[in-house]
């Protein structure tokens, strides 16, 4: 982006955020891949205005505009947090993971066996108290220390 400055960087941003893209990151991404082009556009035809060169190289992506960098973006950022997810799901079923899950598993077997549904009432009540005391800590954290790390 040798030719671009920043007020001609402001005015791409404003265009692209008049398309409904309030995204920062597909805002960013996109100003980056329009910025690149509009110095090709630019270096065939130096005389071109910034607000004419951005038109020029929207009218290139044709009907859909931009939508096509957003759906790829979408596509990758997908594909990246699927893998994730199985990368996570997976390391569940690992060495030191599997056997406390086994042991857990034999744990409430016999615990319930041996109490019935007096052990299942527990259990449902102990889940409530953690999701109750979890979501007092987060509102907290949120609301008297500003917290935006969790």
């Amino acid at each position: 982006m040798n030719n671009i400055d920043p007020n001609q960087l402001q005015i791409i941003r404003k265009f692209i955020s008049s398309r409904g893209f309030s995204s920062i990151d597909l805002q960013m991404e996109i100003v980056q891949k329009i910025a690149a082009e509009i110095e090709q556009v630019r270096a065939k035809n130096p005389n071109l205005g910034i607000e004419a060169a951005v038109k020029q190289v929207h009218a290139a992506y044709g009907v859909l505009g931009f939508s096509t960098i957003e759906d790829e973006m979408r596509q990758r950022l997908m594909k990246k947090y699927t893998k994730q997810y199985w990368q996570a799901f997976v390391a569940n079923f690992r060495w030191p993971n599997i056997l406390f899950s086994i042991i857990l598993a034999v744990l409430f077997f016999f615990s319930f066996q041996n109490f019935g549904q007096s052990f299942l009432v527990f259990v449902v009540a102990a889940y409530v108290l953690m999701f109750v005391l979890g979501l007092a800590v987060f509102l907290y954290r949120k609301s008297v220390l500003n917290c935006t790390n969790f």
